[in-house]
């Protein structure tokens, strides 16, 4: 969550100085330039998370001889797809920066700068999986959490200074992420080599079968990988396509800026995860149905005070952020925001769905409807984008109506799992956090119409009440008296840590 957290921070930190320095045209290409390596990493397949759980099982029976036969053929199967990936990048870089709608005037400089800056991204996007899978089997998530929060910041600092003290431009930006890998690989290896001694890579110990036992369940998990990509990463490649490569500018902030929120989802999906698997195990339906009910109820609740906030003071904050490099087209960046963070608010237990069904070991239908997302999704975006010219929006929209979709329909999926209609979910889950929501958009209504803010200061003032009210009425209405006894415990849990410093 910390690492997550500082790469969703640096990366809207350093939007506007990016946007800058390189130029909006040259921003969309970096943003064009990380969706195409999203789709190549898709032969990633899953791996990384898979080994996780048989290096995870391989030592808890001390089985060294099979950890080293799993290590090795997930690590070594990334290497050969880095090679490949890289390679095939490098021959085809003009062709497809040339399908990606680039210019023949900056088709050299995009090329050189695609295909460098795809080293970088094959080395950490391939390898790294089965490294981070070594250190998470001897739970080592701090080590990890270390050296790709170092990664991410150290290649802050060289934007920063390439871009700011050179005139290398959109070569030295790519030129500045390869660099990385000259502190970032040797901090790996030791890391692993200190902390996993028993750990070693063979091609003598590459098995076809390990390979296989990684893939079957990485295959599912890749599935719902590329469902969730083809609704946001694949849309600065399927822009280009159709011409609108500059609106990647628009579209990545707002990005950015959601997956603050995804991601605050994602983190409270991973904490129930370990509990539905428990009780699953135990076959406590009824403790299974509590927690998911509970869980949806919370991220509702929460995403929905979120949706407020961003309606009413959303265009604000993001005019202070970008106004100065976008000017009044800072706008759509905020029009697209409302979008995303819309249909994140409608699908917030999409998240709880994605825990509740690891748990219980029921992803084969998750994977199968990603399947036909992938689909619905693409093709109206495609469509829109040809017979259309709603633009950056004709990507967010499709989006934006399968998570509806989406939510319904696996709740009603989850609902056979654990014996709970749709009627009942909501009347549990959505009624009183939508009735709590409503009565904040009322509140801060009737606040921005009579004390409208003038300055930074006013505005602070304005957000603070409205947070004060944001708290109350979840607190009071939209939660349950089983979840404000948690809130109570970890009220209680944090006063007297503090207590404990202070004294």
């Amino acid at each position: 969550m910390f690492t997550m957290s500082v790469n969703i921070v640096l990366g809207i930190v350093i939007i506007p100085f990016l946007i800058f320095r390189l130029g909006s045209q040259n921003y969309a290409l970096t943003v064009l330039f990380s969706s195409i390596f999203a789709f190549a990493s898709m032969l990633e397949m899953g791996i990384g998370t898979s080994m996780v759980k048989l290096l995870s099982e391989n030592i808890a029976l001390k089985r060294y001889g099979e950890y080293n036969r799993i290590f090795s053929s997930g690590l070594i199967a990334g290497v050969c797809v880095a090679v490949a990936v890289i390679s095939v990048s490098g021959i085809f870089a003009r062709g497809i920066m040339r399908l990606c709608g680039v210019e023949d005037a900056s088709i050299d400089i995009a090329a050189e700068a695609f295909w460098v800056n795809m080293i970088q991204s094959c080395v950490v996007g391939f390898l790294m999986p089965s490294c981070r899978a070594a250190l998470a089997s001897v739970h080592r998530f701090d080590v990890i959490s270390f050296l790709m929060t170092g990664l991410r910041i150290f290649q802050v600092v060289l934007w920063f200074f390439v871009l700011k003290y050179t005139d290398w431009g959109l070569l030295g930006w790519s030129y500045s992420n390869v660099f990385s890998l000259v502190v970032f690989v040797p901090m790996v290896y030791v890391a692993i080599r200190r902390l996993v001694p028993f750990a070693s890579v063979s091609f003598r110990l590459v098995s076809v079968g390990s390979f296989f036992s990684i893939w079957n369940m990485g295959w599912k998990l890749s599935v719902i990988r590329i469902s969730l990509f083809v609704g946001t990463s694949f849309n600065p490649m399927i822009l280009s396509f159709f011409g609108h490569i500059s609106a990647n500018t628009f579209y990545q902030p707002a990005v950015k800026v959601s997956d603050v929120f995804s991601g605050f989802l994602g983190f409270i999906g991973d904490q129930l995860t370990p509990h539905v698997s428990g009780e699953s195990s135990l076959k406590h339906s009824g403790k299974v149905r509590q927690i998911y009910i509970s869980g949806s109820r919370i991220a509702f609740s929460l995403m929905s005070v979120c949706f407020v906030f961003s309606w009413f003071y959303g265009d604000y904050v993001i005019r202070l952020w970008l106004g100065s490099s976008l000017g009044e087209n800072y706008k759509i960046v905020y029009n697209v925001f409302l979008f995303l963070i819309g249909g994140l608010a409608l699908n917030s237990m999409g998240y709880i769905h994605w825990a509740t069904l690891i748990g219980m070991n029921k992803l084969g239908f998750l994977a199968k409807f990603h399947i036909f997302r992938i689909v619905i999704i693409l093709g109206s975006a495609v469509l829109m984008l040809k017979y259309t010219d709603l633009g950056v929006y004709a990507v967010v929209i499709p989006n934006f109506v399968m998570r509806i979709v989406s939510t319904f329909l696996i709740s009603w999926y989850v609902g056979t799992l654990i014996d709970t209609g749709l009627s009942e979910q909501f009347r549990l889950s959505y009624a009183k956090p939508i009735l709590s929501a409503a009565l904040l958009f009322l509140a801060c209504y009737v606040q921005n119409s009579l004390f409208a803010y003038g300055g930074f200061a006013s505005f602070l003032a304005d957000i603070a009440v409205s947070a004060v009210l944001a708290l109350s009425l979840t607190y009071l209405l939209a939660f349950s008296d089983e979840d404000r006894k948690r809130v109570n415990v970890v009220l209680s849990d944090i006063t007297s840590r503090f207590k404990k410093i202070a004294s």
